[in-house]
């Protein structure tokens, strides 16, 4: 892997820019222990916020999707964020500052080469960017028609079928 050529001392902040060169994903590292990736996705953009916190090996990953959230939030989106966390088995999704759905998820790191870690941290966003993809819908039904917490989440979890 290519990924792993690149990496020499423990950085999962360097992993995670790499793998982000290497799919062509716009980074910017803001300081030393955080960077910001921009991800397409199917439904919008993906903007990863990523910290490490060497004292602690904690490595933290929030993944904000490009929602417009009506101010003032309306009480059925805090339902809703209850009812797709309660589907989940890591992370949670929640507000920030009211205006932006967020994914979070923090990761302790035990392995201390960052080759060895290129897998982990891929499979890592690989996964929340599913989680974000799965259920971006749910949270744009909600928001864009006004239904029931229930009904969005049923609507934008149900698998299209057909064939031609």
């Amino acid at each position: 892997m290519i990924v792993q050529k690149k990496i020499e001392n423990f950085d999962p902040l360097g992993v995670a820019a790499a793998i982000a060169d290497d799919s062509l994903w716009n980074w910017e590292r803001l300081r030393p222990d955080e960077l910001v990736i921009d991800i397409p996705g199917h439904w919008g953009e993906y903007r990863f916020h990523l910290c490490w916190q060497a004292e602690s090996n904690l490595f933290y990953l929030a993944c904000f999707l490009d929602l417009k959230i009506p101010d003032p939030v309306p009480v059925s989106m805090y339902e809703l964020l209850m009812l797709v966390n309660r589907r989940l088995w890591m992370g949670h999704f929640d507000l920030v500052d009211d205006q932006w759905v967020v994914f979070r998820y923090a990761l302790p790191l035990s392995i201390k080469k960052s080759k060895d870690m290129v897998p982990h941290i891929e499979e890592l966003m690989d996964t929340i960017i599913g989680e974000c993809e799965t259920f971006y819908p749910v949270f744009g039904t909600l928001l864009t028609h006004g239904i029931l917490p229930h009904d969005a989440l049923h609507m934008g979890l149900i698998a299209p079928t057909g064939g031609a």
